[in-house]
Formats: structure tokens, sequence, C-alpha cells
């Protein structure tokens, strides 16, 4: 069987190097640009869910009497707690790229798992119509 020769690749010259070099360090700031936005993104979801549920369980801890008010403001935290979290579930993923899908990463088990919030009970579309039905003075039920 005959060997197949292949020609030595060629030495790019200083100038294509520099370009090269050039290219490179322009990706990488704009990857670092990209990380720092998804870093604050993610921050400030977190930190919306942390205050909303700080509120939840600070007006759990005041003698607490079940009412229809303090049901709507729990409802209301509930709500914006799920949806940071769902929105940090596709923040992660876009940050991760393409490799988000590996199981191997374990993020794709992540996000299905988040999932499950959208059908939690008092799902999000029933507690618009239960607030809703509050702010018009109406019976929330």
């Amino acid at each position: 069987m005959e060997r197949l020769q292949t020609a030595p690749a060629a030495v790019p010259s200083w100038a294509e190097r520099r370009r090269r070099v050039s290219a490179l360090r322009e990706r990488w700031l704009h990857a670092e640009e990209m990380l720092s936005l998804y870093a604050a993104l993610l921050s400030l979801q977190e930190r919306a869910a942390q205050a909303a549920l700080d509120d939840m369980i600070a007006l759990a801890s005041t003698d607490y009497t079940p009412d229809v008010a303090k049901a709507d403001l729990t409802f209301k935290r509930k709500t914006i707690i799920a949806r940071a979290v769902v929105r940090v579930g596709y923040l992660a993923m876009e940050a991760a790229g393409g490799g988000s899908f590996f199981r191997a990463l374990g993020l794709e088990r992540c996000i299905r798992d988040i999932q499950g919030v959208r059908f939690h009970p008092f799902h999000e579309r029933r507690q618009y119509q239960f607030s809703g039905r509050i702010a018009l003075g109406l019976d929330p039920v």
C-alpha cells in the first residue's frame, strides 16, 4: 500500500500571526463581556427571588392569621420566585452554550426540574386571576 505524502504546513507570516492573535483577543474580550453580563443578570434574578422569599418569611413570622390579603401577598411572591428561578435556568443554559444540553454537565436535568414550577399548585396564571379579582374587589375564588 502506498503511503500518502502530505506537504508540510506553511508557517504563517508575522502579519498573519498578529491578525490571528488580534482575532483571538477580540473573541476573548467579547466572551468576557458576555460572561459579565450573564453574571449580572443571574445576580439580579437571585436578589429578586431572595427579597420575595424574605418578605414571605416575614409575613408568616408575625402573628399570622390567615386571610385573603395575606394569601394574595404570599402568592404574588411565590410567582416572583418561580419566574426568577426559570429565568436563572435559561440564563445558565445561555451562558454554558451548546454544552448545556449534554447530560454530563448536569444542567439539562436542573432545567427539567425547574420546569416543574410551572405546574406547581396555584401556578402563575391562577395567581394572576386570584390577585386580579382581589384588586377589583371581587371574591377571589
